[in-house]
C-alpha cells in the first residue's frame, strides 16, 4: 500500500541514517549524497520519519568516529 515515491523517501531515509552512523560527512554532504537537493528538507523528512533531527540521530547512533 505505498507509493514509488513512499519508496523512494524511505531509501533516501535510509541512506541519511548510514551515513549518519558511518560518516564524519556535514549534514549538507549526508544529504546531497543521499539523493536530497536541499538539507532543510531532508531535515524535516528526516524528523517525520524518524521523530528526531539527523543531528540528535548521530550523537545517538555514531560508531566512535572522529571528526577531520
Amino acid at each position: 500500500g505505498h507509493s514509488p515515491l513512499d519508496a523512494i523517501r524511505e531509501a533516501r531515509i535510509q541512506r541519511v541514517k548510514s551515513l549518519l552512523r558511518e560518516s564524519t560527512l556535514k549534514l549538507e554532504d549526508v544529504a546531497f549524497s543521499s539523493g536530497f537537493q536541499y538539507p532543510a528538507y531532508m531535515a524535516s523528512q528526516f524528523r517525520a520519519s524518524e521523530g528526531m533531527t539527523p543531528g540528535e540521530y548521530r550523537k545517538r547512533h555514531q560508531k566512535g568516529l572522529k571528526s577531520s
